[in-house]
């Protein structure tokens, strides 16, 4: 068992919220391997999850595994906590535990306005989100009470700075060696669109954009994976790279191509926006509905290749 669970494992595999979690083929038709470029996909669902304590899972926009548990954040600031169980490269069971909203310092929830969460990663029993539309980053308690801001490097203080109201702090990550590290969707105004930056306290790491940026994981102690994606009204793209902050040169990183899935070539792919580390090799990227019957929620569980 990778990762979570002993603590009541028989229920959670008897538990009937489990047939909310269906199987989902991602591949092309007649597509017999598993093997994408420099991944092997494990396993796919999709998630159907309309009341876990008055709310519904949708629009899945960041992923952090903490504490042996599953954390999902909506864009809504709503934050949803699972019992996860993946067994010989099957996800096996997936079972809501909790779900609350993030609220302000006071008990209230977030207005509107500052409610477009985006990223998240957790650190010392606290909770770190990145927001979009009003570029910040808050530190919550892991009941979702707000705490503090984050003071952002500098560049990523002014709202102006970003190319629109919805091209602001997609995503976020953290390690010991690096601090916390975050990056907007676009590049900002006045920078060279060809590449994506990713910022901390100390200095910044670019990379070559292939399309949107939504999400980033250490992978180990100098490399990052980004999750990538891009819709243009006929084909959507998905992208994962390998980002390695100890390679760069006049701060422009090595990056390699783990995978990549476009539509138009039979890909059941959709809005990808959220990535978590299940395992050594292991990832999980979730995909983001938009609360569209047209859309879904899905999990693609994969590793990467030796």
């Amino acid at each position: 068992m990778n990762i979570i669970h002993k603590t009541l494992f028989l229920g959670i595999l008897l538990s009937p919220l489990c047939a909310d979690l269906l199987p989902y083929d991602i591949f092309p038709t007649n597509y017999s391997d598993k093997v994408i470029q420099k991944i092997e996909i494990m396993d796919a669902k999709e998630l159907i999850f309309e009341n876990i304590e008055g709310y519904a899972l949708h629009e899945i926009s960041a992923a952090t595994i903490s504490d042996s548990k599953l954390y999902l954040l909506s864009d809504r600031a709503e934050l949803f906590i699972f019992s996860l169980v993946l067994k010989d490269g099957a996800i096996e069971a997936f079972v809501p535990l909790e779900a609350f909203e993030l609220r302000d310092h006071k008990g209230r929830r977030l207005s509107k306005d500052k409610r477009d969460s985006e990223g998240m990663f957790i650190k010392n029993d606290r909770i770190y989100v990145s927001f979009e539309k009003e570029p910040r980053v808050d530190v919550f308690s892991m009941k979702g009470r707000e705490l503090t801001e984050y003071k952002l490097p500098k560049k990523l203080r002014k709202e102006k700075s970003y190319e629109s109201e919805n091209k602001g702090l997609e995503s976020l990550a953290y390690s010991e060696k690096y601090g916390v590290l975050t990056a907007p969707e676009e590049a900002l105004e006045n920078s060279k669109k060809r590449y994506h930056t990713i910022y901390s306290q100390e200095q910044n790491y670019r990379f070559l954009a292939s399309a949107s940026l939504s999400s980033m994981e250490f992978m180990d102690e100098d490399s990052l994976m980004v999750l990538e994606r891009e819709y243009n009204g006929s084909n959507m793209v998905v992208i994962l790279k390998r980002v390695d902050l100890a390679a760069c040169e006049h701060s422009i990183c090595n990056t390699e191509v783990l995978a990549s899935f476009e539509s138009k070539y039979g890909w059941r792919v959709d809005n990808f926006e959220a990535l978590a580390k299940v395992g050594e090799r292991e990832y999980i990227i979730f995909s983001d509905d938009n609360h569209s019957p047209n859309q879904k929620n899905l999990m693609v569980y994969f590793r990467v290749l030796p």
